[in-house]
């Protein structure tokens, strides 16, 4: 089940005691206009629970070492202060979702002690952690009904003493001892009966997911192609197979192995899952999130703004973490204590720009270029051929009565192509505040006839008008 509402959605993930420096909820109220003015609708807060004692890493352990699901971290505040801080959400037409940690729990979680048979266990019968890299947390045994309908409570009240927005599901599909679809199909449709219009995020990638369950999975698949094209960015011609395209935590590896090269992948595996998902299934798509390498540092100053374009230019609904529109490039420790520097230069970098050479401003203009213009997340894409197709992503897109185009060079080098838009007529760069006229007999292409040149790293997207001239 899909709201309209989602359709338009981007994403805003706060880690909130990284957030600001009072580290709480009202260090976010603080900043709910500055987060709004950057054109974002639906803020996702990474856990809010009290964090487990024991066996926790690092000085304040992670967020997702829930000690009970009932708790709200007294360093954020109290449930009056989180109610303040959904209500003031609200008022400035935002939406707030929660992560929820399902398939786990600290060790010294309530339940351990009083419902030991809810986790799962070795030969021994000793509890264990899903795997040893995640040896603060145990993990949770499905085959318990009582578990189940334990969890759905408190997911349930969540939403009707706080009046939420939706859920992020921690590792969605790494449920033990029970079919992860089936948990989730019941749960979810427990929760819309709560409130219907809710938004259910899954961290997972799998087709399944969007049957009577999710609104949203991740785009894992697309992330990872991205990085291939960014390692391989001085040689992409070269860049023949995306065998090693792995899915976090299942045996899914894509394998696309054909005459395609470089940044013709990307195409290539959007029309692979097009197949495979089901129709009007929605994607989250990001360059970065809180458990990857900050865009900035794995993508570059420059480069990064071409990634961007791709995730806020197809469907599905992009995701911005707090810190990436300033070009923050320290990725924020689980375990450690962390700020992120808003404040690096005299000026407030939040409302006013940032130290990475305005790159919060073109974050501002490629959201609003988004929400103007529906053909972008709405509309059916068609790849346009290009002589550099290696190097250079160009589609079409059309939606009712607008068509668009996008451009993008993943090369370091200038790129001169040979390109055809899909019509002939008035093209206005939107992103770069230029126009193009691609019409008979007037060709103003940068260069006479059909050659572009693009800049390395280069953007353009481009909506057409037809050319009133030729009538």
């Amino acid at each position: 089940m899909q709201n309209n509402w989602i359709k338009e959605a981007i994403i805003y993930e706060i880690y909130p005691r990284v957030f600001s420096e009072e580290g709480n909820f009202q260090g976010i109220i603080n900043r709910l206009q500055d987060i709004k003015d950057l054109g974002v609708n639906t803020l996702w807060l990474m856990p809010i629970h009290k964090i487990g004692m024991k066996k926790r890493k690092g000085t304040l352990g992670s967020p997702y070492a829930v000690y009970d699901h009932f708790s709200i971290h007294p360093d954020l505040g109290d449930e009056n202060d989180f109610k303040k801080l959904v209500d003031e959400t609200h008022k400035k037409d935002l939406r707030l979702i929660i992560d929820w940690v399902a398939v786990y729990t600290a060790w010294d979680h309530n339940w351990i002690g009083q419902h030991p048979d809810w986790y799962r266990k070795n030969e021994a019968g000793e509890i264990v952690s899903p795997n040893s890299d995640w040896s603060d947390v145990a993990h949770l045994n499905y085959a318990s009904c009582e578990l189940q309908d334990e969890m759905i409570k408190t997911m349930s009240r969540w939403i009707e003493k706080f009046d939420i927005d939706g859920l992020r599901c921690d590792t969605a599909g790494n449920i033990y001892g029970f079919k992860p679809i089936v948990f989730w199909e019941r749960a979810i449709k427990r929760l819309r009966t709560i409130k219907p219009e809710i938004l259910l995020l899954a961290e997972w990638e799998d087709p399944q997911f969007h049957t009577n369950a999710f609104d949203l999975t991740y785009s894992w698949a697309l992330y990872h192609t991205l990085r291939k094209i960014k390692t391989n960015e001085k040689n992409l011609r070269d860049l023949t197979s995306l065998e090693s395209v792995k899915i976090p935590w299942t045996e899914k590896n894509y394998q696309i192995n054909t005459t395609i090269r470089g940044a013709g992948f990307i195409q290539e595996l959007l029309d692979a899952q097009k197949k495979e998902f089901p129709g009007g299934a929605l994607r989250m798509r990001f360059i970065e999130n809180h458990d990857e390498l900050r865009a900035q540092e794995l993508f570059g100053k420059d480069a990064s703004r071409a990634y961007a374009t791709v995730i806020f230019t197809l469907d599905g609904v992009p995701l911005i973490y707090n810190g990436q529109e300033i070009g923050e490039t320290v990725r924020p420790s689980h375990f450690e204590p962390f700020k992120i520097n808003w404040e690096a230069d005299p000026r407030d970098v939040l409302r006013t720009g940032d130290r990475k050479g305005g790159l919060r401003d073109f974050y501002k203009k490629l959201i609003r270029i988004r929400k103007e213009n529906p053909v972008l997340y709405l509309g059916d894409i068609k790849k346009i051929p290009t002589d550099c197709d290696e190097n250079v992503y160009a589609f079409e897109k059309e939606y009712r009565n607008q068509l668009a185009a996008v451009v993008i060079n993943f090369s370091p080098s200038f790129q001169m192509l040979n390109l055809k838009f899909p019509r002939d007529g008035i093209w206005k760069d939107l992103l770069n505040d230029e126009t193009i006229i691609k019409s008979p007999p007037v060709n103003r292409f940068n260069r006479a006839g059909n050659q572009l040149q693009l800049a390395p790293y280069a953007s353009h997207i481009f909506l057409y008008s037809p050319d009133e001239r030729q009538k």
